[in-house]
């Protein structure tokens, strides 16, 4: 009984608890991976931005060459091809990353082309690469305009900024610049990749904030690149700055960003020290002979056109009348109704990206109207919104298509609006046939007298073909070539000194042949 007591006041005993533990995951069955299908990797092709990119530069090269000049270009085409072929210094500004570029284009072992050949393929090869990254520049846009797009509506975008691209790569200034040598065809590249490098390098700080630096670096030193190509570059900065100051506002430390980048930009912009040390080489193609600060600041500055800009109010307003009438021209009817409409969409969708292209139209368009010149290429930087515009809209229009019949719809739309701008710029642009310049100047020169001077005034129809024949091929190095709008200039009695010893002028002579065929020395009024 004690021991039954003893045992009953013992505490009692707790229950058995069963530990489950979890069950394991079902094991999955794994297959031996197959290689893709080829129809599969075409599709994975088609979703590559980058593929897609080249895929429109070369259709577009393609289409280039069909229309390219095989003989010496028109305008500046015969003189830059000179500059190029014996690295001189091309006329205001300079152009020195341009020079230097095309100079290793020019070399490139091709024995059966011509100099002038291979440089009108540079142009080409650029402009279509330009309808590349435009591509890239619409799509980064549009897709930072509207990022929580699903699978569907990524497709609408790539393909209104692939119709975008078309567009812009098909209208008159753009198409005209790729059929001969033009320091504009770089120009075009330059400024696409600014816009996508601005649109990344903002995408990024706002992921990872102010440490993220790299992206603006890049920009910075793209941009001094640009200048180093052409001074149309400034043109971006108001519109440029004020997206940067939006995205950042106008705190101290976006001010400390600016500055850091100076250096990168100094760097790029470093390409125009070419021009003063090849100058003091005494090239034969030495315009301006920039071998001073005094000449190198007045080449670089234009300050030999410089009377050229910002004529009176009437020349400028019709300027601007003669550019929106001849909008139908150079786009299509379809592209321009898009372009309206695409402008107004991007005002309500986003204010600052429709003020950023509204400063950049109109920057474009100031700059044209006010340079006392029949410059086709003036109107670049405005027709690149234009383009943009109507991609913008033909992307919102193809993000409705959600049935068969819509997305047909949708689909000959898309190819209406490229077709358009072909069909009304092929016969205008194509330059296949195009030899007048070469023929007028190699005609002249072989009928000329021995030791002959011939004094003419036609930059564009004589004296730039006659200089690439004279200088490049040889033809008649006996004749002198005198141009007219350079006898006020006061580099150029030194130059003939020097190149042309057997042409002599009194010193006053200059003065009297300019006031002879001119009312006055610089050759602006009619003679």
């Amino acid at each position: 009984h004690r021991d039954r007591a003893a045992h009953l006041a013992l505490p009692a005993r707790p229950p058995h608890r069963r530990i489950r533990r979890p069950a394991a995951p079902p094991r999955k069955l794994t297959r031996p991976r197959t290689p893709a299908p080829a129809d599969m990797k075409s599709v994975r092709l088609f979703r590559s931005d980058a593929a897609i990119a080249v895929m429109l530069a070369a259709s577009a090269f393609c289409v280039y060459l069909l229309t390219m000049c095989r003989s010496i270009g028109p305008e500046d085409s015969g003189e830059l091809a000179t500059v190029l072929t014996t690295l001189g210094i091309a006329h205001p500004t300079g152009y020195p990353l341009f020079t230097m570029l095309g100079h290793l284009a020019a070399h490139l072992y091709a024995p059966n082309l011509a100099y002038h050949i291979k440089l009108n393929l540079f142009a080409a090869l650029l402009c279509a690469a330009s309808v590349g990254m435009f591509y890239r520049l619409f799509l980064s846009l549009i897709s930072w305009l509207h990022p929580s797009a699903k699978n569907a509506s990524r497709s609408h975008q790539r393909i209104g900024s692939a119709c975008g691209a078309l567009v812009l790569g098909f209208s008159g200034p753009f198409w005209s610049t790729s059929t001969f040598l033009e320091v504009y065809s770089l120009h075009l590249l330059l400024v696409a990749i600014i816009g996508w490098c601005f649109v990344h390098a903002a995408r990024e700080t706002a992921r990872n904030g102010a440490r993220t630096e790299t992206g603006w670096q890049i920009l910075a030193y793209v941009i001094g690149l640009s200048f180093a190509n052409h001074f149309m570059t400034l043109l971006l900065v108001p519109g440029l700055l004020y997206a940067y100051f939006r995205l950042h506002g106008m705190r101290r430390e976006a001010w400390i960003r600016i500055v850091h980048l100076t250096p990168a930009f100094l760097l790029a912009l470093s390409s125009y020290v070419y021009l003063p040390l090849r100058a003091a080489q005494s090239p034969i193609m030495n315009w301006g002979n920039p071998s001073t600060w005094t000449g190198f600041w007045q080449h670089v500055t234009a300050a030999q056109f410089r009377y050229k800009m910002f004529g009176s109010l009437d020349a400028a307003l019709s300027k601007t009348g003669a550019f929106f009438s001849q909008l139908p021209q150079m786009f299509g009817y379809l592209p321009l109704v898009l372009a309206a409409s695409g402008s107004i969409l991007l005002w309500r969708v986003s204010r600052p990206a429709g003020v950023t292209a509204s400063l950049l139209f109109a920057t474009g368009l100031v700059y044209a109207v006010n340079y006392d010149f029949e410059d086709i290429n003036f109107w670049l930087n405005s027709t690149i919104i234009v383009a943009f515009w109507a991609s913008y809209s033909l992307t919102r229009i193809l993000a409705k298509a959600n049935t068969s019949r819509r997305i047909a719809l949708g689909s000959l739309f898309c190819a209406l609006t490229v077709a358009m701008p072909i069909g009304c710029n092929y016969n205008s642009v194509n330059l296949r046939d195009f030899v007048a310049p070469e023929r007028h100047a190699r005609a002249i020169l072989l009928q000329a007298e021995p030791n002959a001077i011939i004094l003419h005034d036609d930059f564009n129809v004589f004296l730039s073909a006659a200089r690439y024949l004279q200088i490049v091929e040889g033809l008649r190095p006996d004749v002198d070539v005198l141009n007219f709008y350079e006898f006020g200039e006061p580099y150029f009695p030194a130059y003939l000194k020097l190149h042309r010893p057997d042409v002599v002028f009194q010193d006053s002579l200059w003065q009297d042949i300019g006031l002879a065929l001119y009312d006055d020395p610089f050759g602006k009024s009619e003679y």
